[in-house]
């Protein structure tokens, strides 16, 4: 069955039809293409002009399939295979398709090519083609010559003069061998070609990068006394998923009432802060360092003080693009930090907590890279 199928796909006739854009100029004709194909197959498969398609009466198709007699053989398959070359901003494309002799299409694949030129394309649309039109022809060892095709080429070059052919050995004599068994017909599934899509490698996303500054202003709790405001300065650099940003910042003074008169106190600090993003949301680590500054109001012997402040912490950001150059943010964070203690007389006034909280809403202007996204 395997060969019967087999030599009905050698028996089919061909035609062969190529098309070219004007930007894919490089790439073969139809006469360059057809001394290709029969090159690779060893012959040239292919009509001048497809055949006329015979047609049917109805007597055909109510004979007797039981009347005594040879019953006509059917018409040889026919097809023509055609090729459309054609120039994208990524390569070059063929596109190779099976045209039967009603004109319906009963195949097409796809070639693409990155090369600059048309070569490693037309190679693969020959070797595409040959193994169509018949399918054993990758068991043969190498190509065969165009002249040996049978193919007229009016740019080949003058055939080359063969030398004479090594003197044959003499034939062994051998025992004649026994008749083959023959065996039952195995039940095999006919062969199948299976054109299977180029494989296209996924582009690497783009890293992008951008430069920003801003300014932002909220609410600080347990740095100073009571609820102070906060303004803070940052210069920020940052990419898809990550956030690092530098700031400087100051809160409004907060007071603790101590007899007829008050102590004052705010806080100048600094701080670094590392992010990391999904869309417009992130968590962040971060670390500050400042001093803490105090005075006296309307109490005798009024003396300033200052405390060093430093703490670490943690938070949640909000991150909006408001167009190609703004973006909002919104900070929170939670911070731990040593006990500052304010005195007056030596007498402690007020002690800060050592848990402080922070939030920020804050603009931020993109300086120099790419629109982050």
């Amino acid at each position: 069955m395997t060969g019967a199928l087999l030599g009905l796909v050698l028996a089919s006739t061909w035609t062969l039809s190529v098309r070219r854009d004007e930007p894919a100029a490089s790439c073969p004709d139809e006469s360059r293409l057809r001394r290709s194909i029969a090159e690779r197959l060893g012959k040239d498969p292919f009509l001048e002009a497809p055949p006329v398609r015979p047609a049917t009466s109805p007597d055909d198709e109510l004979s007797n399939p039981f009347a005594p007699g040879p019953k006509p053989a059917p018409p040889a398959l026919h097809r023509t295979l055609v090729v459309l070359f054609s120039r994208t901003a990524l390569g070059h494309v063929a596109q190779v398709s099976l045209v039967g002799l009603d004109g319906k299409e009963t195949g097409r694949r796809e070639l693409t090519s990155t090369a600059s030129d048309c070569g490693e394309l037309a190679g693969a649309v020959v070797l595409a083609a040959a193994i169509v039109i018949d399918p054993m022809v990758m068991t043969r060892a190498e190509p065969v010559r165009v002249e040996d095709a049978g193919v007229k080429d009016e740019w080949a070059a003058p055939p080359l003069s063969r030398p004479p052919d090594a003197p044959r050995p003499p034939p062994v004599t051998s025992r004649p061998l026994p008749p083959p068994t023959a065996l039952p017909p195995l039940a095999t599934a006919p062969p199948t070609l299976t054109l299977q899509p180029p494989i296209t490698k996924k582009p690497e996303p783009l890293v992008l990068h951008a430069i920003f500054v801003g300014l932002g202003g909220g609410v600080s709790l347990g740095q100073v006394p009571g609820v102070a405001a906060l303004g803070q300065v940052h210069g920020s650099w940052g990419t898809r998923n990550t956030l690092l940003t530098a700031r400087l910042g100051a809160t409004t003074p907060g007071g603790v009432t101590v007899g007829a008169g008050s102590v004052r106190a705010l806080l100048l600090d600094g701080g670094v802060e590392g992010c990391a993003k999904w869309l417009v949301f992130g968590v962040c680590l971060s670390g500050d360092v400042g001093s803490v500054q105090a005075w006296s109001v309307d109490l005798p012997n009024p003396r300033p003080q200052g405390a060093l402040f430093f703490g670490v912490g943690a938070g949640v950001l909000l991150d909006i693009p408001a167009g190609d150059l703004v973006r909002v943010r919104l900070n929170a964070t939670g911070l731990v930090q040593p006990r500052v203690v304010l005195t007056v007389g030596g007498v402690p006034v007020w002690q800060s907590s050592q848990f402080a909280f922070t939030a920020v809403l804050s603009l931020h202007f993109k300086v120099w890279g790419d629109v982050l996204p």
